[in-house]
């Protein structure tokens, strides 16, 4: 069409909306909603400093700690729509049909109460203040700079392709079978460098948890990775499942790391990236992470995704005292995701990993140990890539290879199977248990120490493409 026809037909178009009796109604229902938003978003936000500062009066802290949270409207702006960011998720986002007018202000009321009461359970170091302990737990204050970046676009590390695992796994023979294609995958962790090549191909959506934004907004700070963990368990599930496309949900930082105690509100971050992924198309959700904390929060958003037959894959702890190796490890010990713990490979022989948690929750184990990983080009380490060990790194391997698994079953088994809640998560836990090799580690039988054994990704890619047959 030459260029004057198609000028001529918009400014058509923008003068029709002009003419009397135009239809307007969908903008301007659009603004109203807007603009009804807004003044309940502020009023939720007077709620929240005005219930603060009435509670401090009674707060078990310091005269200088209570003075900062009677005034925290004005010692800290941001708190409020940083807390509320991921807070509303998991009051008002579960129901199908939830909007932000359905109890916004008793969210608002509640979040602070809630705030206040998690003083109690923070335990501060030496020489730091109780409530500095509670924002840092909370994860206030994060750091979100943007990176310095040395490269525009850079490809993998070689060593990050030649693992033992790999071979271990016959990853190459798999992806002549399945690449994971049509599937997403979520990882629930720290962000990802966006200048890896093959990894920014892959990705389809992001959302940061950690930078203030109003809940549910499609755009916000792009979620860099400061710590290296989510860039190098994000590169792990992409090597394993090249063809699947990526969600990357960040919900933690280096100040999480600080010495600062678990508390309610890491899980509650955790949980609202569960259910973020959940509403924007997870096949399959990575959490590598573990706490001895169990969370109704963290819970329900497990059971919300077994529900919808998302499949979420969960680390095992890293038990790295003896005493520890029993403990309940959480998410993994839900019975609604797939647990998994840790291989190692030492001279031609394999063995469950010594540090890994054990328990009769454990599914399946997949490689943890002599890792080469990829690590964020902008933190500027002297060594790239940087070798490590970990359940953090066995769990995206098996997120992989669900992804692989859903990929290879015929699309009408996928939908028969997802009209029956659990249905679908139950069948590629199946899948892999019946697939998975305890002999390969000494074992006969599942047992606490090993689950069902090692994952065989040929063998379950196998046995999900003859599902239908």
């Amino acid at each position: 069409m030459p260029r004057f026809f198609r000028r001529a037909g918009l400014i058509l178009a923008v003068v029709l909306t002009m003419l009397p009796g135009a239809d307007l109604g969908a903008r301007d229902r659009a603004s109203a909603d807007n603009q009804t938003f807004e003044n309940i978003y502020s009023q939720g936000k007077a709620v929240f400093y005005k219930t603060l500062a009435k509670l401090a009066q009674d707060a078990p802290l310091s005269e200088h700690d209570r003075g900062l949270l009677v005034l925290a409207e004005e010692k800290f702006p941001g708190l409020y729509e940083y807390l509320m960011h991921f807070y509303y998720y998991l009051r008002n986002f579960v129901e199908e049909n939830a909007s932000f007018r359905a109890d916004f202000l008793e969210s608002a009321k509640v979040m602070a109460q809630e705030l206040v009461e998690s003083i109690q359970d923070i335990p501060s170091p030496p020489g730091r203040s109780v409530l500095s302990s509670l924002l840092t737990a909370a994860g206030y204050g994060a750091t979100e700079f943007i990176p310095s970046f040395r490269y525009i676009l850079k490809a993998m590390e070689p060593r990050t392709k030649a693992q033992w695992a790999w071979q271990i796994l016959e990853t190459r023979k798999v992806h002549k079978l399945s690449g994971g294609e049509g599937m997403t995958l979520a990882v629930i962790d720290s962000g990802i460098d966006p200048t890896i090549r093959e990894i920014r191909g892959r990705i389809s959506g992001t959302k940061n948890f950690l930078a203030s934004s109003r809940p549910l907004a499609k755009k916000g700070r792009y979620p860099y990775d400061w710590t290296g963990h989510g860039t190098f368990v994000t590169c792990l599930a992409y090597q394993v499942a090249p063809k699947a496309r990526l969600l990357i949900v960040k919900v933690a930082n280096p100040p999480q790391k600080s010495g600062i105690s678990f508390s309610r509100w890491t899980a509650y971050r955790f949980a609202a990236g569960i259910l973020w992924a959940a509403r924007n198309g997870a096949d399959v959700i990575n959490l590598s992470y573990a706490s001895i904390w169990d969370i109704p929060a963290f819970r329900d958003a497990c059971k919300f995704c077994w529900d919808r037959n998302i499949v979420l894959v969960a680390a095992a702890g890293n038990a790295l005292n003896e005493n520890d190796k029993d403990l309940y490890y959480y998410p993994a010990a839900y019975p609604t995701t797939i647990a998994v713990g840790g291989v190692e490979y030492n001279n031609g022989i394999l063995e469950a990993w010594e540090k890994s948690a054990r328990g009769n929750y454990l599914d399946v184990l997949a490689p943890s140990t002599g890792f080469w990983v990829q690590f964020p080009s902008y933190l500027n380490l002297k060594v790239p890539p940087l070798q490590t060990l970990g359940n953090s790194l066995a769990a995206p391997i098996v997120s992989g290879a669900a992804a692989l698994i859903l990929s290879a079953m015929d699309k009408e088994t996928r939908q028969k199977l997802r009209a029956e809640p659990g249905k679908l998560v139950e069948t590629v836990r199946d899948i892999l248990r019946s697939t998975a090799a305890n002999q390969k580690l000494g074992f006969e039988f599942p047992n606490a120490v090993s689950g069902y054994g090692l994952i065989d990704i040929l063998k379950a890619v196998e046995k999900a493409r003859t599902l239908a047959r």
